[in-house]
């Protein structure tokens, strides 16, 4: 390994092990007595000191003429070694462990590298113990690569000895603007109940087979691999339920029972989870409000939960315009592409891991807002999905509204699932979240007259609107906007308790509701950022607008004119008088 009689230079990125390795060829070659007598261990701190300077000099020019090994890794630069070690270089019994050597320092130079097998066994089952911090959960080294020793050489090895803890990957992120603690549990459903008329039809030829079975099922597609299979089966309540399609599902539409859905509520939560595991591509369609990202982040807090060992990546497709409008015409890789565009991977090693455990099937991607980047990028998408379903994934998770729903359910042959509706006892329970967490009450409070107030607006709202079908509460953006709006309503009423009735305004209806929220959401803002030294022009705009009793629904009306009509600006304005701010004013606002 070395010479003696020179001075010799390893360099290395794992002085733990070169120091280790050292000690081992010493010991195989002499005693223990004889290796304290012949060899003098120090490191480059030593010779900061005059005295163990000196000392370190006498034993180096006794009789027995030592050999002295340095270790110099905590060398701040290059120049430091070459001053500590002016006082011995003529004797050339020095070995140097260093990480980087500057080119005027004549040494024998010997580059170590070590990889995992260059271990002892005993050595690498105490680093397979090493804690590793997962996208913010904890795991060991070992539970993370399962004996696949692909995995373990993808690690550097200066991270496995020298850090204390692996970190890879970040916490998943918390969906926008939502408290966890303000999350309520979402209840699935999907329409998989079918009527009878299938299997009349079916008698009847009708370019489809069925198959009542697992195994009947991949017979029938083994032999008609051109044609159009159901796997239906038959639960013990006698309903027909749809479980899997080879081929076109679309004509399926006509015999799906609209008035009975199959439920996924909270504490089936793991029927759910299995369903995906199962069918792979996961399509989770509903309107605008009904809460699919919230959701959406909270299964993968849970699925990353149950099992931590998978790389669960959350994307919302919006943020990621930029980069989808620069590979529009571009033919992608579609692990490449997740990697080096989409997570944007900082290093090579974070990279190598990904792309093994996605090729293992370690990897569950969660895909949020398909129709928020289509038509301008569906090509792209639909392709990346597709070629994505293709590969050893393990789950695919994709959100969208409606309109682009029956699309989805053609590419990927699944049905998609809905989110029910907030009940009223769920609605009640989030007003009285949102409100304690608003108002900072603590947990033990008494939440009776807070109740009482969310039961008469409740009420007020459905008699105001005339929501029969108690539509609007369902729908968790807009129970949200509606805590919020009356959310100093609430405080009076909560810490005066000067009545028990509720006094709750005589005109509630959408518009209303809306009105009062957006003023609220203003006067949050400006008590913010009015406090020094926070106070900005645009701030005082605000401030001006708000008290001058100026209608910024009606401004934006008269906006939305002049953009649509611009020939008939002046008429419109003369019509009646809206109010009318300074472009510079309106570009400080936004």
């Amino acid at each position: 390994m070395f010479h003696a009689q020179t001075v010799t230079a390893i360099v290395t990125d794992f002085p733990l092990l070169v120091k280790s390795d050292l000690y081992q060829t010493l010991t195989y070659e002499s005693n223990l007595e004889n290796i304290q007598s012949r060899y003098i261990f120090a490191t480059l701190n030593h010779f900061k000191n005059t005295e163990q300077m000196h000392e370190i000099l006498d034993l180096y020019q006794s009789a027995v003429k030592p050999t002295l090994i340095i270790d110099c890794t905590c060398a701040s630069t290059p120049g430091d070694l070459w001053v500590a070690t002016k006082n011995f270089r003529e004797e050339e019994r020095i070995i140097l462990i260093v990480k980087e050597l500057c080119n005027t320092f004549k040494a024998t130079v010997i580059n170590k590298l070590y990889k995992w097998y260059d271990l002892r066994i005993d050595t690498q089952s105490l680093l397979l113990q090493k804690p590793v911090d997962f996208q913010g959960y904890k795991i060991t080294l070992n539970e993370l690569v399962m004996a696949k020793m692909t995995l373990i050489e993808i690690f550097p090895l200066e991270i496995l000895i020298e850090e204390e803890e692996i970190r890879i990957g970040e916490p998943l992120p918390v969906s926008y603007g939502v408290y966890e603690s303000l999350y309520i549990p979402r209840t699935f459903q999907r329409q998989v109940v079918i009527n009878d008329g299938i299997m009349t039809d079916n008698m009847n030829k009708n370019n489809y087979y069925l198959a009542y079975t697992e195994a009947e099922f991949q017979k029938l597609c083994e032999k008609y691999p051109l044609e159009n299979v159901h796997w239906i089966s038959e639960e013990q309540t006698g309903q027909l339920i749809w479980q899997k399609s080879h081929g076109d599902i679309a004509h399926l539409r006509k015999y799906f029972d609209t008035e009975n859905r199959h439920l996924f509520p909270p504490e089936n939560i793991e029927e759910l989870l299995e369903q995906a595991r199962r069918q792979k591509t996961m399509i989770i369609s509903d309107t605008a409000g009904m809460g699919k990202s919230t959701v959406l982040t909270y299964l993968s807090k849970e699925i990353k939960r149950r099992f931590p060992i998978y790389w669960v990546v959350v994307l919302h497709l919006n943020n990621y315009t930029k980069v989808l409008e620069s590979h529009k015409a571009t033919q992608i890789d579609p692990v490449e592409f997740l990697a080096d565009k989409l997570l944007q991977l900082s290093s090579s090693f974070k990279k190598a891991l990904f792309t093994q455990l996605f090729c293992i099937g370690r990897v569950i991607l969660m895909m949020d807002g398909f129709d928020e980047v289509c038509p301008l990028y569906e090509d792209i998408m639909t392709n990346l999905l597709i070629r994505l379903n293709a590969t050893s994934i393990e789950q695919l998770w994709i959100t969208t509204r409606p309109h682009l729903q029956l699309d989805l359910q053609k590419q990927f042959n699944q049905l998609a699932y809905t989110l029910k509706p907030f009940s009223k006892g769920e609605q009640i329970d989030f007003l009285l979240r949102f409100w304690r967490k608003k108002l900072k009450l603590p947990e033990e409070c008494d939440m009776s007259r807070m109740k009482l107030y969310a039961e008469a607006l409740l009420e007020k709202l459905l008699e105001s609107i005339n929501d029969d079908a108690k539509v609007f509460a369902g729908i968790p953006l807009q129970i949200r906007m509606l805590a919020e709006a009356l959310l100093q309503e609430v405080s009076d009423f909560y810490f005066t308790k000067k009545s028990m009735t509720p006094e709750l305004p005589t005109k509630l209806d959408l518009l209303t509701v809306y009105e009062r929220f957006l003023h609220n959401k203003y006067r949050i803002y400006v008590a913010k950022r009015s406090k020094p030294p926070n106070v900005a022009v645009a701030t005082k705009d605000l401030v001006s607008i708000l008290k001058g009793g100026i209608n910024l629904r009606k401004l934006h009306q008269q906006m939305a004119l002049e953009v649509l009509f611009p020939q008939q600006k002046g008429v419109l304005l003369q019509t009646k008088k809206i109010h009318y701010l300074p472009q510079e004013q309106l570009n400080r606002i936004g």
